[in-house]
């Protein structure tokens, strides 16, 4: 009894030390930046207030701190990273990922957490007893390795499979096994990678031939093991490299191409946007008529020193008078207003007034009640004088006698108004973020303008145009959306902000969460570079982590949801609480997996890939247990349904049985255009299909709007439906009585099941809707093509006033 205390004592000392560092360092996490291997310590310490502060200074300078920053660097998993992911606090106000890069101390503040019991217990310890030792050593190893694989054998619970594993493995290595000893060993990343013990492989392939380790390193499954060695491609060991992660960022003394420029220009944090960046670099750019792709190193001195100064000038206002996630962009010159005289500071949310003489502000208007901008010129005794004009929604106006400073202030004041009425417009959620930061860098650009030095001194404000980006779409009137389509949409998010190529949305899905098990709701979304983007579902923030396959991700899907299956080259399987793959991928299919299918209650799981095979895994051992006895050529996509599987190649849908047998086929007829050119048969080849739980099938040709709908019982067509101005049928899903249909140029058309109609057209994406999945029976999200690579959120609800007033779900 008193061992148990003592234990328990242990175990509450341990857990207690680890929620404090979690308490203490999470804050850490918003400063790193990995893709350059940085830590950027003076802005965390701006963030920190009061005493805090000179603990911060103390603790950020010590060896123990330095080994801890090296962790997060390397992405390193262990009780720390866990336990600060499963206690992020919940943001219940959706307000997007792009922040801006600024100084501000409240977008940083340190959030306390109470530590959840239960997080880090372990199940019940195991007992495996040893065999005697006998006078014979190699006796008695060899009797404990026989012991070891019947109780391995026999076992189906993960984690007593891979302690059964280390044991046999080390007992491998002392008989000098050595490849018995490293296959067992490197097993062990099948459960989870963080269990391989590195110095034992070490061990274990130093001790195998020279002629023989090529071979083991061509071995299928142990494809992690070259990099778990540090070896590079031609075997040789490579080097350790010792990061510096933060030493201050140091410019070249040479002109930038696109690439230094992106690196330099991201990692002083003034923007994480690649479309801005580029903009940014041609507005710089040198000769820019003369095909010399670079910016002047001078130049671009000139024009950080512009953005750092007026970050530092932006601190001048109190943290107390700004709002939740605001902060400051520009802060005027004095001037006289029909207020007073003072300065006029500009945020990302309001414009404010600061009376000369005092630190307190009021607010002249909220930024999304702006109505017009106007630059005017008032006639005073003696001369005329320039101003801005800002319209309210109440009629009310509001003065500011800037002068000079009048046309650089229009320029920023008109580009934030334009990004909070595409927003609005939209349902773009970080397109009002994204028009503060252009204020920001165009400030900079038009300040560094004003030095003759500059490759821009000449014509700024040509330049200007092109990066104020909000401002042109407004008046270009792209965010002005149909009714239906401004009706349905909810909002819209940008898995690919921060990367230098717009990808493709290939996947998507949505998993509730489950409180208890402290795991969010998210949306998964599988890009075609072979990234898993993760939103939290709350406040569509994305996380900074993601999960990195091999090749485009085509299918996720929930399993007992404790895991998501992800289909790319290889099946990878992601913890939901620590949202990291804990274990190698699957290799068993040969080709890119194309469909994830869960059956019996999350027990069976199974995978198709594009070469025709279909595998059946049992969940809890993940191991396959059943393989369809024959290819199915061109299969492009697998569901389940009504007890069934339902496999969709190009020209049929086969139904079989969950042993993997055809029982029917439904073949694609040609069908011949309603169109001009009646003779021209349409490609009979389909991209998609839906299986209905009334059991009808629905399969959209590729090339066409044409709809082929049968009864799965019957086996006969019942009707033909043909979408007009559709490209195309990209993606179907059903919600309640709608079936939603993605076509190829972007529209998603949604037809009532019982009488066939379309009931909406929505202009969706400016590409092919790649994806569409439900959320609890309330949204349809929809993901498109590369060059759109955005998520829409749809309601799939029809609920308005008798006005006719469209009212969306809270």
């Amino acid at each position: 009894m008193e061992k148990l205390k003592v234990q328990q004592l242990n175990s509450n000392i341990t857990a207690g030390c680890l929620e404090l560092m979690v308490n203490l360092y999470r804050g850490v996490m918003s400063e790193i930046r990995l893709e350059h291997q940085r830590f950027n310590k003076q802005a965390f310490l701006d963030s920190i207030q009061g005493l805090d502060k000179k603990f911060y200074e103390r603790a950020l300078n010590t060896d123990m701190f330095k080994i801890f920053l090296k962790s997060r660097m390397s992405q390193k998993q262990d009780y720390w990273s866990q336990l600060e992911v499963l206690t992020r606090p919940q943001v219940k106000k959706a307000g997007g990922s792009d922040k801006l890069a600024n100084r501000r101390a409240q977008l940083k503040k340190q959030v306390s957490v109470t530590f959840l019991p239960g997080l880090l217990t372990r199940k019940e310890t195991k007992i495996f007893k040893l065999p005697r030792i006998q006078r014979s050593l190699r006796t008695y190893i060899i009797n404990t390795i026989d012991q070891l694989s019947d109780c391995w054998q026999k076992s189906n619970d993960l984690q007593d499979r891979a302690s059964y594993l280390y044991l046999r493995g080390a007992f491998y290595l002392a008989d000098h096994k050595a490849i018995e000893a490293l296959g067992d060993l490197t097993r062990l990343a099948e459960i989870d990678i963080s269990l391989v013990p590195e110095l034992m492989v070490k061990q274990a392939y130093q001790k195998i031939p020279e002629d023989e380790k090529y071979d083991i390193l061509m071995r299928p499954g142990i494809q992690h093991l070259s990099e778990l060695l540090h070896l590079e491609s031609d075997g040789s060991q490579s080097p350790k490299v010792h990061h510096k992660f933060e030493e201050p960022v140091k410019l070249p003394d040479h002109d930038l191409n696109f690439e230094e420029f992106r690196r330099f220009v991201t990692m002083l944090e003034m923007t994480q946007d690649m479309e801005t960046v580029m903009r940014l670099f041609q507005a710089l750019e040198l000769n820019q008529h003369n095909g010399y792709d670079k910016v002047d190193i001078g130049t671009f001195e000139t024009f950080n020193h512009c953005y750092q100064e007026n970050l530092e000038h932006c601190l001048m206002v109190e943290e107390s008078i700004l709002d939740h996630e605001e902060y400051v962009l520009k802060l005027s010159l004095l001037c006289k207003t029909d207020v007073g005289s003072g300065r006029i500071v500009l945020t990302n949310k309001r414009l404010l007034f600061m009376k000369d003489g005092s630190m307190e502000c009021t607010e002249v208007t909220k930024i999304r009640d702006i109505v017009l901008i106007e630059q005017k010129q008032l006639k005073s005794f003696f001369k005329t004088i320039d101003v801005l004009r800002i319209h309210k929604k109440d009629d009310a106006k509001f003065t500011a006698w800037l002068k000079d400073e009048r046309d650089h202030w229009f320029v920023l004041l008109q580009e934030l108004w334009a990004g909070k009425v595409v927003s609005i417009g939209t349902k773009d959620i970080m397109a009002a973020n994204k028009a503060a930061n252009n204020v920001q860098l165009v400030d900079a650009f038009l300040k560094s303008s004003q030095d003759q030095d500059t490759t821009h001194h000449e014509n700024p404000m040509q330049a200007v145009i092109e990066l104020c980006f909000y401002t042109r779409y407004m008046k270009e009137k792209r965010h002005e959306l149909p009714r239906e389509t401004l009706e349905t949409l909810v909002n819209r998010i940008d898995p690919c902000s921060g990367e230098s190529l717009r990808q493709t949305v290939q996947s998507l899905l949505y998993t509730p969460g489950d409180p208890q098990q402290h795991v969010l709701p998210r949306l998964w979304c599988g890009m075609g570079d072979g990234k898993i983007k993760i939103f939290d579902a709350m406040a569509w923030n994305l996380e900074s982590h993601f999960i990195q396959t091999k090749t485009a991700v085509m299918c996720l899907a929930d399993v007992g949801g404790k895991q998501i299956w992800a289909g790319s080259y290889y099946i990878y399987i992601i913890d939901v609480q620590t949202l990291r793959c804990n274990r190698a991928p699957l290799t068993d299919h040969a080709d890119s997996v194309v469909s994830i299918v869960v059956v019996n209650d999350g027990r069976y799981v199974y995978t198709a890939s594009a070469d025709g095979d279909i595998l059946k895994w049992d969940v809890q051992t993940i191991t396959v247990v059943d393989k369809c006895s024959e290819k199915i050529k061109d299969l492009r996509r697998l569901k389940f349904c009504n007890g069934f599987l339902w496999c969709g190649t190009k020209v049929a849908v086969y139904r079989i049985d969950l042993s993997m047998n055809l029982l029917q086929k439904y073949p694609v007829i040609v069908q011949r255009s309603s169109q001009a050119d009646i003779s021209r048969e349409v490609s009979p080849e389909i991209d998609s299909f839906h299986i209905s739980e009334s059991g009808e099938i629905w399969a959209g040709y590729r090339r066409s709007g044409i709809i082929l709908i049968w009864d799965s019982t019957r086996g006969k067509l019942k009707e033909i439906i043909e979408l007009q101005k559709c490209e195309g049928i990209s993606s179907i899903v059903q919600q309640e009585q709608k079936v939603w249909v993605g076509s190829k140029d972007g529209t998603i058309h949604i037809i009532n099941t019982e009488t066939r109609k379309v009931v909406k057209r929505l202009q969706a994406h400016d590409d092919a809707v790649r994806a569409l999945c439900c959320a609890e029976n309330r949204y349809i999200i929809s993901g498109a093509g590369s060059r759109d690579g955005r998520i829409a959120m749809w309601s799939s609800t029809d609920t308005k006033t008798d006005s006719g007033k469209f009212i969306l779900d809270e």
